[in-house]
């Protein structure tokens, strides 16, 4: 499991790279919005995965409360800098003035700290379950597709509270993303 994590992981930071270069190699709007929101929309894409598979699954174990809970952390605050991502590319006015380098800066330190909490939980995972439960949690991983194409920090992630939201919020962000023509995924518009 920990090879398709990786995997994710790297991806995750090859599409916060293309946003970050997007000013200086097309700095039209149009392209820096599409490159931000490709990563945004993946990133809450896989933290929503993590969510809705992992932390459950991990919640299930004995002495994993404090890996969920670091886990947890680590979503939360990767979700408040993809906020201001996405705020400052689409000129939000309290967003305006932050320079681009604290803005990326702190996406990619976010990135990081959560890549490295998830690592550590699915390395937890991978030592306590037999290969049954891998295959399913694999399994569960590869088809968590409806997920919210924004970040939601402040909104529960866990339990029944965390899956009503997530529902909620994936209705919500089509809308949204239809209205704005925001690009989410594979560069198309959103359904």
């Amino acid at each position: 499991m920990s090879e398709q994590v990786t995997e994710r992981l790297a991806g995750l930071g090859r599409a916060l790279d293309a946003a970050q270069r997007a000013r200086s190699e097309d700095p039209s709007p149009g392209q820096i919005r599409a490159r931000a929101d490709a990563f945004v929309a993946s990133a809450v894409q896989h933290l929503t995965t993590v969510t809705s598979v992992l932390l459950p699954e991990a919640a299930r174990l004995p002495d994993s409360k404090q890996s969920v809970r670091d886990v947890l952390d680590t979503v939360k605050a990767l979700e408040r800098a993809l906020v201001v991502v996405k705020a400052r590319v689409y000129g939000q006015a309290q967003n305006a003035q932050r320079p681009w380098d604290y803005v990326w800066g702190d996406a990619r330190d976010c990135l990081a700290e959560f890549a490295t909490s998830e690592l550590a939980l699915v390395t937890f995972l991978d030592n306590s379950l037999d290969s049954g439960g891998l295959d399913r949690v694999q399994t569960a991983m590869s088809r968590a597709v409806a997920s919210p194409t924004r970040p939601h920090p402040y909104l529960p992630h866990l339990g029944l509270s965390g899956r009503m939201a997530r529902r909620l919020c994936v209705t919500i962000d089509r809308i949204w993303d239809e209205l704005e023509g925001r690009v989410t995924s594979s560069g198309s518009p959103a359904p």
